[in-house]
């Protein structure tokens, strides 16, 4: 029972990071977007507000015990580093 606990929690946790880094990759999108940026500034703010609400609401999911590396990432909303650190260590294995 408690390895199928744990294989779950280890697919519950995989799961959200790939969330995790689809929020990440969203936001560095909507920064990138300077045509939108420069064509519309209140949907551009809406987009960037929306994406990083999706990452905090990402993050406050994670367990409390993740790699010391990714929490100084997010915690310095070093997002592109966060998720480069994400697909390298858990999409790059699993994918």
């Amino acid at each position: 029972m408690l390895t199928m606990e744990l294989s779950l929690h280890t697919l519950h946790s995989r799961e959200l990071l790939n969330h995790l880094a689809q929020a990440l990759q969203a936001r560095l999108d909507v920064i990138a977007n300077h045509d939108l940026r420069n064509r519309d500034t209140a949907t551009h703010l809406k987009k960037l507000q929306e994406a990083s609400e999706s990452i905090e609401h990402c993050v406050a999911l994670l367990p409390t015990e993740i790699d010391p590396h990714l929490r100084h990432y997010l915690e310095r909303r070093s997002y592109d580093k966060a998720l480069a650190w994400i697909k390298e260590g858990i999409i790059g294995k699993h994918a």
